[in-house]
């Protein structure tokens, strides 16, 4: 495995592998760790921040803050600027790029003739948009998207598109279009586009008029890297599958990484090949790009199954080695026969090396510094992406992803496929006489285990680096409030995770709420009614490996702690911003991938499915007889904290809205599958206080009106069927009543005085 990083910068002139110490210095703007290399006084920068809504001394540095503060740049720093070009060596040269400095003494955005700006990027039909816009995509796909599914190798990319763009167009297209969600720039509010969200489609639309067609496949050729990733990143913006080529563009994809054996480190011709008088051709490409290209299928195979509900494409015990051991790629064993035609092929394959450039870092002058024009604007400055400073003259550092990390990301994928596949098991019909008993036993083999694969889980995350991980171990989940969780939390207050680290937590408790889901149904408090009692002991589990531990759970409290994790890990990426708004400007991290939309809806549904909780995450407030009360370590209600999460990540992955949607039909379902009658009379002597709040014309039982109407309740956890709650969730909204056989409600029901006060009002008052 890759080295962790610990607080060694990349040498990027080089390789993103060859590693230096790194460097310290203030986080500021465009070109202001310039300064800092060249012993400038960073303060006088600091000193020309303007327009700052709130002072600074009260922003923590690592924080998230949506607020804009715009930042500007020295004049000496502007000077400094000119040593990026030998050219400018003429007074007047330099005077006139000081001159065409903004007002605020900002850096200009169209500054590319310092080297001259790369030739076949822009587009011919696209005649009044320069290749400044472009390149400020490109910094947004790798700034914001890439860390994710890093698919690309930086710096060959990077090295080829500068002086010259050598990509292919479908490549090209899909990094635009990812980019644009990122961006606010003026251009995308012009002919063609007029919005991001009509500009993502044009350059969508671009890149399937350039893929390939299927027949030009049985050859390799120079763009066949380049297809692959365009093809992996072009079904990893539409997970849900609502548009009609995302399911073909996955399956190209992932038909793509297996014909080419990206998994193989080398050729390798088994005895079919041959046999066959198979074409067989090795991409010849680094290990590292072929390693990046391998494990994004892998990523887009499981995020695609767990966002349609399709079976896997791969079939991970195949390619086991690749996964679990993500430092190599597999070596492919060939038989004897192949010799020839082995040498035959391979000679023909070095023919379509990947090409370098002569001028390795000539792209850096276009692409350093931070993004500028980004919905996230000020507020993503305190990001961890910007808290890597480059070391050397060009801040480049956020545009390259943290491959190790990436490895961990990939381990957890693998669980997630055991846990999908355990899912899907299902038995088998009983066998015939025609069928021998050896090839049944052999269909029915299978080593899914759910005590095996929580176990493995616990141990897998105790074992994370501290960075990626929330807590030493999950125990803290069983009881502890949101500010014991806080104590124990890895990550100190005011200290902003990494994007990756996001994914990974995300995934790791949808993961733990995919495995326990199906079993959860299983316990005594979700049977059916009609189903008899068991007499088997639940199955309980524990949430540490250490040998102390004596805390052991059951099913639905593992869904509890996860959910309880996913929300708080939200509330950290949040702060103090906790609920957003709708139109608040999202952390860059939460709207990493859209699939992190799709995770959240996992575990909040799991949960939801539990009698024993779905009450509680529609709405945490209760009246037990004396007035409202919540329970510190109980679950948040979904509108608290998910759906507002949801809500306000839709402003760039539109399928966010569409899983809020779901839960509030499913919260809706619920309220009315669950509701009973029973007389006011009794409900209001039982649930309701002797004073109402704001209602001082019924504020006494003689005031109610004579002939009063059925009010319709909640029950009790206790006498909650899961029957109801799937009905519910099926959108199946019908008025059904669990104690017709045993008469009234009873006593002890838990009522919502918000919700009472509300159908009072609906009822009595309009």
């Amino acid at each position: 495995m890759f080295q962790e990083d610990k607080g060694l910068i990349p040498k990027f002139s080089h390789s993103i592998f060859e590693e230096r110490p790194a460097t310290t210095g203030g986080i500021l703007d465009f070109d202001t760790d310039f300064a800092f290399n060249f012993g400038l006084d960073i303060n006088s920068i600091n000193n020309n921040l303007n327009n700052v809504d709130i002072p600074l001394e009260n922003v923590k540095p690592s924080a998230y803050n949506p607020v804009t503060q715009p930042l500007t740049i020295d004049p000496e720093v502007l000077n400094l600027y000119t040593q990026l070009n030998p050219k400018l060596a003429l007074q007047s040269d330099l005077d006139m790029f000081l001159q065409s400095t903004l007002s605020n003494n900002t850096v200009p955005q169209d500054d590319t003739f310092l080297y001259g700006a790369p030739t076949n990027l822009t587009i011919p039909e696209l005649s009044n948009i320069p290749a400044t816009f472009y390149m400020h995509l490109i910094a947004m796909f790798f700034t914001y998207y890439h860390p994710i599914v890093p698919v690309i190798q930086e710096s060959n990319f990077l090295e080829n598109l500068v002086p010259n763009n050598n990509h292919h167009p479908m490549l090209m297209n899909v990094i635009y279009a990812i980019g644009c969600h990122y961006s606010k720039s003026p251009y995308l509010y012009q002919v063609p586009f007029y919005t991001p969200q009509k500009a993502t489609e044009y350059f969508i639309n671009r890149a399937l008029v350039s893929t390939p067609a299927p027949e030009t496949w049985k050859n390799i050729n120079t763009n066949t890297l380049a297809v692959t990733q365009a093809t992996i990143l072009l079904s990893s913006c539409d997970f849900i599958g609502d548009k009609t080529h995302t399911w073909m563009m996955t399956g190209m994809a992932l038909r793509l990484a297996l014909k080419f054996e990206f998994f193989s480190d080398s050729v390798g011709y088994d005895f079919l090949t041959v046999c066959n008088n198979t074409s067989k051709f090795h991409v010849k490409c680094s290990v590292e790009e072929r390693k990046r290209v391998w494990w994004s299928a892998l990523l887009l195979d499981v995020f695609s199954s767990l966002s349609t509900g399709n079976p896997l494409t791969i079939n991970e015990a195949d390619f086991a080695e690749t996964m679990i051991t993500p430092q190599n790629l597999m070596k492919k064993p060939s038989t004897g026969l192949s010799k020839t035609t082995f040498n035959l092929i391979q000679n023909q394959a070095d023919v379509f090396a990947t090409s370098t450039s002569n001028e390795p870092d000539k792209w850096m002058p276009f692409f350093s510094g931070f993004p500028k024009d980004t919905i996230f604007g000020a507020s993503d400055m305190s990001s961890e992406c910007f808290a890597r400073p480059s070391v050397g003259f060009f801040q480049v550092n956020h545009l390259f992803s943290k491959v190790d990390s990436t490895a961990h990301l990939i381990e957890l994928s693998y669980i997630t496929r055991r846990v999908i596949r355990f899912n899907s098991l299902r038995s088998l019909p009983e066998p015939r006489a025609i069928v021998p008993a050896s090839l049944y036993s052999l269909l029915s083999t299978n080593n899914l285990d759910i005590n095996r694969i929580h176990d493995t889980m616990i141990l897998w995350y105790e074992n994370l680096p501290s960075d990626l991980r929330l807590w030493g171990n999950l125990e803290i989940l069983a009881n502890g409030n949101e500010v014991e969780l806080n104590a124990h939390c890895n990550i100190k207050e005011g200290v902003r995770l990494s994007s990756i680290a996001v994914m990974v937590n995300v995934l790791y408790f949808a993961t733990l709420s995919l495995l326990h889901q199906r079993n959860a149904e299983t316990t005594e408090l979700n049977a059916q009614p009609d189903q008899p009692p068991t007499s088997s002991k639940p199955q309980s589990f524990k949430t540490s490996s250490s040998m102390l531990s004596r805390g052991v759970f059951e099913s639905p409290a593992i869904l509890k702690m996860a959910y309880k994790a996913q929300v708080f890990l939200l509330k950290k990426v949040y702060g103090q911003f906790m609920p957003p708004a709708p139109t608040t400007i999202p952390p860059s991290e939460i709207v990493a991938s859209p699939i992190i939309a799709t995770l959240l809806m996992i575990t909040s549904s799991a949960l939801i499915n539990q009698q024993e909780f779905a009450f509680k995450l529609i709405d945490h407030q209760t009246f037990n007889g004396v007035g409202e009360v919540r329970d510190s370590q109980g679950v948040e209600p979904l509108e608290s904290v998910v759906l507002p999460v949801l809500d306000n990540t839709a402003q760039l992955w539109p399928v966010a809205s569409n899983y809020a949607t779901s839960l509030r039909q499913i919260m809706g379902g619920i309220r009315e599958t669950l509701r009973v009658k029973a007389p006011v009379s009794n409900l209001w002597q039982q649930n309701v206080p002797k004073e109402v709040p704001e209602y001082p014309q019924f504020s006494k039982m003689s005031d109610l009106p004579s002939t009063v109407p059925q009010f319709q309740m909640f029950p009790t956890n206790s006498q909650m069927n899961s029957s109801n709650i799937m009905t519910a969730a099926t959108s199946v909204v019908q008025t059904s009543n669990p104690f017709q056989n045993s008469g009234n409600a009873p006593k002890d029901t838990e009522r919502s005085f918000r919700d009472l006060r509300n159908e009072f009002e609906d009822e009595f008052l309009l």
